[in-house]
């Protein structure tokens, strides 16, 4: 058996450094570090750990599928007759055999200098090859033994909004440092228009507040590309054929959520009361917010049409007090489970789940995750998360710009079937949420996955 190496390998999409007009700096970069042998790894400096550790084999470093799939965003899927392993980002499509050296992208053969194999029940795929696959540039440094891919684009990523809300913003910080604009909307205008006239090649915001100054801006410069994440600009108005809009379909995760609450209601779990009564908390009455409540309740009915469904709005992503208060009313109005989709001010629906001891469904990221160092008794709580992968879908993207595969002049809508979104599946989940319950999720989702379930939505179609 070869002697494992310590080779560092490092994952970095250099976006370098700005300084903002008011004062937002930020040093902006995605950096992954694994060392072959060990299954810890960090990102961005936070830990982790691998299902399988890292390996050299012929002079190529392999790793889990899984890591891949975590880390660019990728969408796997595994074929058990054939040992077919399928990789997808964005438009590219890498296909894989366990056992075989030969590979296809995008149905054009490629040759592997090592072939994919299975250890521990996990498949363990070459960095290196699907690195370059979706557009990345790849180098090895011989002197520190250090493997860097990279993208050439200097990118930049604006939000409307500040850190700390452990929600949608937060999720897509995991995997890169934002440039903060904050509440105060008289500024969004001027950062966006001085980041776009900047060093940048591409600018990405988040959130439909910006829609209104990338659709005024984007049609000045041309040679640049722009990115809008969770909203779509009006392609009918302007020259936008440099902007790409994604979108998710938040309805998807909250019908899975709406389905868990209506079992969990109805059940005899530790918490549960004898009302069949659900709450949600949703933090401005918008469409994307109305989305959510609609896949909730349609989910929930799913399961048990007797079910009430408690609705409020705070009137604001920043007012964790006033999340506090809807959230603590609706359990005494009888809801044992309360769905929080308020960005900030869900926190204070959170609190409420730990003040009056009741359970609770986050949004956007794995929030008990999120919340489980800083306070594991409120993380207890929270049962899972309607996910919102912003995060997966940034990863997902980059590749995609540097292979040229991003429909720019399009908006896309991200599911279930590609990562955008998902019900959060962690420790928390498994430990409180009965088997059958669980099993019942995941046989849901495969049903909206094979259209059987159409999942009703508020946005226009």
């Amino acid at each position: 058996m070869k002697k494992v190496l310590s080779v560092i390998l490092v994952f970095l999409v250099v976006l370098s450094a700005i300084v903002l007009p008011h004062g937002a700096t930020a040093a902006t970069s995605i950096k992954l570090v694994l060392t072959p042998g060990t299954l810890a790894y960090t990102l961005n400096g936070e830990s982790a750990s691998a299902e399988v550790a890292p390996e050299i084999v012929n002079g190529r470093t392999f790793v889990p599928i899984r890591l891949v799939a975590d880390t660019l965003g990728a969408a796997t899927s595994w074929n058990s007759a054939t040992k077919l392993v399928t990789v997808k980002v964005g438009q590219t499509i890498i296909k894989l055999t366990v056992g075989s050296t030969e590979a296809l992208v995008n149905n054009v053969a490629k040759k592997l200098d090592a072939a994919p194999y299975i250890k521990n029940g996990r498949t363990l795929v070459p960095l290196r090859f699907i690195g370059e696959a979706i557009g990345l540039i790849v180098n090895y440094d011989v002197a520190t033994r250090m493997i860097t891919i990279s993208s050439k684009l200097r990118v930049v990523y604006y939000v409307s909004g500040n850190l700390g809300g452990k929600s949608m913003i937060d999720s897509a910080a995991s995997g890169i440092k934002i440039v903060e604009g904050g509440y105060d909307k008289t500024r969004w205008e001027t950062d966006i228009t001085s980041l776009s006239a900047g060093d940048w090649d591409v600018v990405i915001t988040l959130g439909f507040a910006t829609a209104p100054y990338v659709s005024k801006v984007a049609p000045l410069h041309p040679e640049k590309k722009f990115i809008i994440f969770d909203t779509s600009v009006d392609y009918t108005k302007g020259n936008l054929g440099n902007v790409y809009s994604i979108m998710f379909k938040q309805n998807q995760s909250a019908f899975l959520a709406g389905a868990l609450a209506a079992m969990v209601t109805t059940s005899k779990m530790p918490l549960a009361n004898a009302q069949k009564i659900i709450g949600f908390i949703g933090g401005m009455d918008v469409p994307v917010i109305n989305d959510f409540r609609v896949g909730y309740t349609q989910g929930a009915h799913y399961i048990d049409p007797d079910i009430k469904v408690l609705v409020s709005f705070v009137g604001s992503y920043a007012d964790p007090a006033k999340g506090k208060e809807l959230a603590l009313a609706q359990y005494s109005q009888g809801a044992d489970i309360v769905f929080n989709v308020a960005g900030g001010s869900g926190l204070g629906g959170l609190d409420a789940a730990k003040t009056v001891k009741q359970y609770a469904i986050g949004v956007d990221t794995d929030q008990a995750l999120a919340i489980k160092l800083q306070d594991p008794a409120k993380a207890n709580y929270i049962l899972s998360s309607a996910m919102k992968n912003v995060g997966a879908a940034l990863y997902r993207t980059i590749p995609m710009i540097s292979a040229g595969l991003v429909p720019f002049g399009k908006v896309e809508n991200l599911g279930l079937a590609e990562n955008g979104v998902g019900l959060a599946d962690n420790t928390i989940y498994r430990a409180q949420v009965p088997a059958e319950f669980r099993e019942k999720i995941t046989s849901l989702r495969d049903m909206i996955l094979s259209g059987s379930i159409k999942v009703d939505t508020a946005l226009s179609q």
